[in-house]
């Protein structure tokens, strides 16, 4: 197996005895090579990842698999069906958690077209209750399993049936899996996902704040009022986002986070323009970190189209820009703009 190489301005040739059926350069991540392992080569990554027992070879292969989604080099539904399929043998956790935050903000969202997202998050809740079912109540790999299926799920019937315990169980819902502790942490988490879906209320945001005082807390209700699916409470959290206030800036950031998420994007459609022109006026009220944190947090990654993107290169050429606001705009942006690639290559797939 005979390769050319490029190492600065020369051209090795690579060669590799047969039958190699999957040579990973940098295997042991020394160097800052960008890895990929040719047309077909992911079909080899696929068959053969099982059979690679370095961990850290492992984490080299995934960390290119990430590389090579954001340059537009692998379509994201091919990542997502090797994620899928890899994921329940994978021993190191580190791994599977990181991995099962990038298939749901990355390929289950703005690496998606909108009438996909369902289904693919659908299937990150399917591997995430997978893993669940199958790690040791109480252990790390449990709640690193639960918290990733507390973003995924449509099914209200199992988050209520975690948020309220098994007395209330009924319907065919279920309570939590024994050995995980349903802390503030998660009923938070329970509570954010049923704003998502519709399925929560300020009154049970109200109810959940009440017995958590803590400035995590509050920072939790703000996020999940953000999320509501409701027209009135986006209204009301972009009031907080864009309008002079006593606001605290931990709930002003959750704020920002929650706003646009991957499947609300009809009832935000109308914020995306708005968010280009009102957000970097913030700068007349609000300054240094506060101000590019919520630029930052709130940008609309969830629109991830052309137009979403000459609307932020448009913002970039305004010359006035506060720089703040400008460095947190530079970032997000690029990250929109290769969602927007890979969609352009790959969103029909």
């Amino acid at each position: 197996l005979d390769e050319p190489v490029t190492i600065g301005a020369a051209e090795i040739t690579l060669s590799a005895p047969a039958p190699v059926l999957l040579a990973v350069a940098d295997s042991r991540d020394d160097s800052w090579a960008k890895l990929r392992f040719g047309v077909d080569g992911w079909q080899a990554v696929d068959r053969l990842l099982p059979a690679v027992q370095d961990g850290l070879t492992r984490v080299v292969i995934y960390n290119a698999l990430r590389d090579a989604v954001r340059s537009a080099d692998l379509d994201p539904a091919v990542a997502l069906d090797l994620i899928v399929s890899n994921l329940p043998a994978e021993s190191e956790q580190t791994i599977v958690g990181d991995l099962l935050r990038f298939a749901d903000e990355q390929l289950s969202a703005r690496y998606s077209p909108v009438a996909q997202r369902p289904a693919r998050q659908a299937r990150v809740a399917e591997l995430s209750q997978l893993l669940l079912a199958g790690a040791p109540a109480g252990s790390d790999l449990q709640l690193i399993a639960a918290r990733s299926l507390l973003r995924t799920p449509t099914d209200v019937a199992l988050l209520r049936g975690w948020l309220n315990g098994p007395s209330s169980v009924a319907g065919g819902s279920r309570p939590a899996p024994d050995g995980l502790a349903v802390d503030a942490e998660i009923r938070w988490s329970l509570i954010e996902r049923l704003a998502v879906l519709g399925a929560a209320d300020a009154e049970l945001i109200g109810a959940e704040l009440a017995n958590d005082l803590s400035t995590a807390g509050s920072g939790h209700a703000a996020r999940a009022r953000a999320m509501l699916a409701d027209p009135a409470a986006k209204q009301a959290a972009w009031k907080m986002l864009t309008k002079p206030s006593d606001t605290p800036a931990h709930e002003l950031y959750a704020t920002a986070e929650g706003f646009f998420q991957p499947n609300q994007t009809e009832l935000t459609a109308p914020y995306v323009a708005r968010f280009f022109t009102e957000l970097p006026r913030t700068a007349e009220h609000r300054q240094g970190w506060a101000l590019s944190q919520t630029v930052l947090l709130a940008y609309p990654a969830s629109a991830a189209d052309r137009s979403t993107l000459e609307l932020a290169e448009r913002a970039l050429d305004e010359p006035a820009l506060d720089s703040g606001v400008r460095r947190s705009l530079v970032d997000a942006t690029d990250a929109l703009r290769r969602a927007v690639a890979s969609l352009n290559l790959f969103g029909a797939g």
